[in-house]
């Protein structure tokens, strides 16, 4: 065990703003500024009260995560629970430690705020997986994929449109999910203001975006990324008489290309997607949703249980990962 001392990000030492960066970026592509993390804050995103926990040995900063504490609805009603990010080791300081020091951490605080879940998205092919279930996590559900090929030339519908939002739509966007999701399990509520403050932080762009209007009305909206060869969406919110149509008008926006769908969206959509002929994969992605009951241990069978994962009303899209 790496001798380290974790704190959180309140008594990071002055000057550790480049340290902190070089620590996310040798492992993720993106960084968050303490700037932006203090404006948040200000703003009540969603952070822990400490926001999250660092590792620091003689050297500089060796490991940290970022906390965030969100509503769930489980079987039992809604709920606090914690979703815990960017866990990150130093490279010349992996398998020492650091991880299990700043996660024991993090799990005495979330236990003594009430919270009696901690969740993370990991990879099962990575190491840390199998750091994760020592620890006590179990898997809870890893997204489906659904896939087909559209040829050049599709149209969509007389009607219908579908384009980026503007910023001022995002209130109305956030209202639909609100009132589309009603009664579902998962990630659901969301908070209030959370489009719109994703993309006032810089973690939501505008163009990966779609609003979806159909017969002059606001129908429905979706997440998506797109590349010379496939169009994806990972969240797709509509009314279940507007999925339908909707998907069409993604397939006419796919047209030459792969358009691929993924995570709850994918289940939303299972007989539009049959009579289609899509290529359908359970677990087809590599990511992993993981809880761990704080305070105790249980097995995977009961957690997903707990967490109503086992459901078929349980919701977890693109802007549910963290």
């Amino acid at each position: 065990m790496t001798a380290v001392r974790v704190v959180p990000f309140d008594e990071l030492p002055a000057g550790a703003e480049a340290s902190r960066a070089a620590l996310q970026l040798g492992a993720f592509s993106s960084f968050l500024g303490g700037r932006s993390i203090r404006a948040m804050r200000r703003r009540g995103y969603a952070f822990a009260d400490y926001a999250g926990l660092f590792a620091l040995d003689r050297r500089g900063i060796v490991g940290q995560t970022f906390v965030f504490r969100f509503p769930y609805t489980g079987p039992a009603g809604t709920e606090t629970v914690a979703g815990i990010a960017s866990v990150t080791t130093r490279a010349d300081a992996a398998r020492r430690g650091v991880a299990r020091a700043v996660l024991a951490e993090v799990h005495r605080r979330e236990a003594e705020a009430g919270c009696r879940y901690a969740l993370l998205w990991t990879n099962r092919g990575w190491y840390a997986h199998g750091l994760y279930e020592k620890l006590g996590y179990r898997d809870v559900y890893s997204p489906p994929m659904a896939a087909r090929a559209f040829p050049r030339g599709r149209r969509g519908r007389p009607g219908e449109s579908l384009r980026a939002p503007r910023a001022g739509e995002l209130a109305r966007l956030e209202r639909l999910h609100e009132e589309v999701l009603r009664g579902r399990h998962g990630f659901v509520p969301r908070g209030r203001g959370f489009l719109t403050e994703e993309h006032r932080a810089g973690l939501l762009s505008l163009d990966g975006l779609r609003v979806y209007r159909r017969r002059g009305r606001l129908a429905g909206y979706a997440v998506v990324g797109q590349g010379p060869a496939q169009l994806t969406c990972g969240e797709l919110v509509a009314s279940p008489e507007d999925r339908a149509p909707f998907l069409a008008a993604l397939e006419a926006a796919a047209a030459g290309r792969i358009l691929a769908l993924g995570n709850t969206t994918v289940h939303d959509l299972a007989a539009a997607l049959r009579r289609r002929r899509y290529v359908r994969r359970e677990g087809g992605d590599w990511h992993v949703l993981m809880a761990c009951p704080l305070g105790r241990v249980a097995d995977a069978r009961t957690v997903r249980r707990e967490l109503a994962a086992d459901r078929a009303t349980f919701t977890s899209m693109s802007l549910d990962r963290f």
